[in-house]
């Protein structure tokens, strides 16, 4: 490939563990980039045993580290389902086209899923003082890596998906300029992630806007709980019932016992750097914002309240709280993630759009391969709610 033809072209070495990566070199690579990206979150996403998960790991003569590219290798199977928001085919095809894109998903095993498999943000890392052509080569070698890896494990379709827009553009070029004659990915709008910076928040309102935020957050006071900061580890087992109650109101399957447990994995790798919010009433957590603390991040990573939450309770915890811990901590954004947007945006949150990249199946129909290059739902309606707020 060309990329490997030219001077000074990376090499590129497979691992299957992150544990394999020195911490040290890994935190130089992912500085400035997600907590989803980052060592501890990684380290958690490759203990699922749905998938077969690895990293290229682009490497200088001297064996400096370049940069990576975690992937995961999907095969279908019976156990834990494939995460939706993590398959091309039910983000971008079947909203349009149902049954027909329905009846091609078995040519699109094993899935080889690139830079990410949870988190809703995703992306090649590379060394931050890198030179733009060099980081360019180290992009596309990396890919081109990934697709030789698809092959070889006979995919039947990769995706990197949730990559920050600009990043896409920057994995997109790279591929052009230095491998030309490769099968260039589909790609899209995928999503988007609301993010809110801390020291614009206050500002970024009317006063009647402002007014309202502060009804909001005197009715939650009033309402009797107590509002504390705790770990994840202290909390994980009365959490996860209240996340598996939110859940199911918003049309998902998951039960009590699997939210338990997925907040109890995240515990073992994540702990350190876990701000939960929690409501408290008579003793008894009621509701719950879990978030990482992260480079200059807050990150709203979930949530969950019963019944007896008190009024505002989502926004409260979810966003004045972690607005008011990220200005303690000096931090610069909270991230309240994907969806919802209307109201994160009626909360002084911006759009960051996140894009996908896809190789689809060679016998892939003209018609599903088109859907892969149009807007996906979510990034419709994120769009919908900032131009009609």
């Amino acid at each position: 490939m060309n990329a490997a033809a030219a001077p000074g072209a990376p090499g590129i070495r497979l691992v299957r563990s992150i544990a394999e990566v020195g911490r040290e070199a890994w935190d130089r690579i992912s500085a400035d980039r997600s907590v989803y990206l980052g060592h501890p979150w990684l380290d958690w996403a490759e203990q699922s045993d749905e998938y077969r998960s690895g990293y290229l790991l682009a490497e200088d003569p001297e064996g400096r580290l370049l940069g990576a590219l975690p992937y995961y290798l999907w095969h279908g199977g019976t156990g834990v389902s494939m995460n939706q928001a993590y398959h091309p085919l039910d983000l971008l095809a079947v909203p349009r086209l149902g049954a027909a894109a329905e009846a091609e998903r078995p040519l699109w095993l094993p899935l080889l899923l690139l830079g990410s498999r949870a988190g809703y943000h995703g992306g090649v890392l590379t060394d931050p003082a890198l030179p733009g052509p060099h980081r360019a080569l180290v992009i596309a070698r990396l890919l081109e890596a990934a697709r030789e890896l698809a092959d070889r494990s006979g995919a039947g379709a990769t995706a990197l998906l949730y990559a920050p827009e600009p990043h896409a553009a920057e994995c997109l070029a790279a591929l052009e300029r230095h491998c030309p004659d490769a099968t260039p990915p589909e790609h899209a709008p995928l999503s988007a992630e609301a993010v809110i910076p801390v020291d614009e928040s206050a500002r970024n309102h009317s006063g009647r806007r402002r007014r309202e935020f502060q009804r909001e957050a005197r009715a939650f006071a009033a309402s009797g709980g107590t509002v504390g900061r705790v770990r994840l580890s202290d909390c994980w087992r009365e959490a996860g019932p209240l996340l598996g109650r939110l859940q199911r109101k918003y049309g998902e399957d998951d039960s009590d016992e699997a939210m338990t447990s997925y907040l109890e994995q995240q515990t073992a790798f994540l702990d350190p750097w876990s701000e939960v919010l929690v409501e408290r009433r008579d003793g008894r957590l009621t509701g719950f914002a879990l978030c990482y603390a992260w480079g200059d991040t807050l990150h709203v990573r979930a949530a969950g309240f019963d019944e007896d939450a008190g009024p505002y309770a989502y926004f409260n915890l979810g966003v004045y709280e972690p607005l008011r811990l990220a200005a303690e901590r000096g931090l610069a954004w909270v991230d309240l993630g994907t969806g919802a947007y209307q109201g994160k945006l009626l909360r002084g949150a911006h759009l960051r759009p996140t894009h996908a990249l896809v190789w689809p199946p060679t016998a892939t129909s003209p018609q599903i391969r088109a859907t892969l290059r149009l807007p996906g739902t979510d990034y419709q309606q994120a769009t919908t709610a900032a131009h009609h707020p």
